[in-house]
């Protein structure tokens, strides 16, 4: 069967679109699952801004408060970054500045030429508001449980904020025996390091669709 140009052209751009769409929810996926899962922790007392590296390999992250970050009036100001591995274990320290002009790395041993910064991120940035009643499951969420091959989602609140986490994937999906593990996400698919303060329901996956339930999977 021939294919006029019409039609082609209308395969091609609906071709294009799946494929960037494909490409943002993997970047979206990469952006939220980087953290370790210990993070959460260290970081459910104030807002945090975490930073993550690389040296030569090893994936590692700095943690400060957001208020570490203004500008202070002081020309003594010395800078302590705290280098963790991904089971939160203090690798290395990078003492900077100072009336001396400290710029000294501890252990001796690290190579600071090494130490590549990936990216920043701000976490636990969500406003208190009231809670609303939700009906449907936030798209977002969805696109990561499919991802994930995630069965079952976990929904709480934290701030009047709706939050959720995924399914074991170790969990067999017929099982009867269902466990949440890993990062709290916000409604727009973020990953948050917070504790959640509200009541817990669940979404199941079923007839095509995610369907909530106050059933807790596996003890009905």
């Amino acid at each position: 069967m021939k294919i006029g140009p019409l039609k082609m052209k209308f395969f091609l751009n609906h071709t294009i679109i799946l494929i960037l769409t494909v490409s943002c929810c993997s970047n979206l996926f990469a952006a939220t699952d980087s953290l370790p899962p210990c993070v959460g922790p260290i970081l459910q007392i104030e807002p945090r801004i975490v930073t993550q590296y690389n040296y030569k390999g090893q994936q590692l992250y700095s943690y400060k408060t957001t208020n570490q970050t203004r500008p202070q009036n002081t020309s003594d100001k010395m800078t302590t970054i705290r280098f963790y591995d991904s089971n939160c274990q203090l690798v290395f320290t990078w003492i900077r500045g100072g009336i001396a002009g400290l710029n000294k790395l501890t252990p001796d041993s690290i190579q600071k030429e090494k130490i590549i910064t990936i990216r920043t991120d701000t976490l636990d940035t969500l406003v208190a508001k009231k809670l609303q009643p939700l009906t449907n499951l936030p798209d977002s969420i969805a696109k990561l449980a499919v991802q994930k091959k995630s069965y079952w989602i976990e929904e709480n609140n934290y701030k009047g904020n709706y939050i959720y986490r995924f399914q074991n994937p170790a969990d067999i999906p017929s099982g009867s025996k269902i466990t949440f593990v890993g990062s709290w996400y916000d409604e727009k698919g973020k990953a948050i390091p917070v504790s959640p303060s509200g009541k817990t329901c669940w979404w199941h996956y079923v007839s095509g669709k995610y369907s909530k339930t106050q059933f807790r999977p596996g003890y009905r």
